[in-house]
């Protein structure tokens, strides 16, 4: 009875290695086709960036700065503002869409008062940016850096400190609505 024992295992041991030999050709197989699927998502996310794809952030405290000082987008409230980094990524924008885990780049901020920017955390940025405040967010981002720009490359040109409230940037009008000022 003993031996019956041995004899059964000696066979089943028989039985996994022909099973082995059998299946290792389709192992192999199996363990270079992960190999290359691993390669080639890694080339197409190195030629293509994606949502996923982590990138460092370029930071600008100098412009945060000067928003900061400037008026809010929404509600045109006085400064001091917070610089509200933009996350969403409109369609065609060129843009990286930046998730809950990551802040974009510094270049991606706008001036809004502290009631407003908890606003935009509230909700979805897609719709406050289209239904609240109807701006185009890619376009505001634009103008303020342009604005900071030439301020700074004015300031470095005439080498004098400003004076007053000078380097704070414009009250900007809502689209699509008219605005008249009376001079007094």
């Amino acid at each position: 009875m003993i031996r019956f024992d041995a004899d059964k295992r000696e066979a089943l041991r028989q039985a996994k290695a022909r099973i082995a030999e059998i299946m290792e050709p389709s192992r192999k197989q199996a363990k270079d086709a992960r190999k290359a699927q691993r390669k080639a998502t890694a080339t197409a996310r190195a030629a293509f960036p994606g949502k996923s794809d982590r990138q460092p952030r370029v930071r600008d405290n100098a412009y945060l700065a000067f928003l900061r000082r400037c008026r809010c987008l929404n509600c045109n409230a006085p400064a001091p503002c917070d610089a509200a980094h933009i996350r969403w990524a409109p369609p065609g924008s060129g843009w990286r869409y930046v998730g809950k885990a990551e802040k974009p780049n510094d270049a991606r901020a706008i001036p809004l008062c502290r009631s407003c920017h908890t606003l935009q955390h509230s909700m979805s940025e897609r719709r406050f940016w289209e239904d609240i405040l109807g701006y185009d967010p890619v376009e505001q981002c634009a103008l303020h850096y342009e604005r900071f720009m030439a301020q700074s490359s004015k300031a470095s040109q005439t080498s004098v400190a400003s004076v007053g409230g000078s380097d704070t940037c414009e009250a900007r009008e809502r689209p699509n609505t008219n605005t008249t000022t009376s001079k007094g």
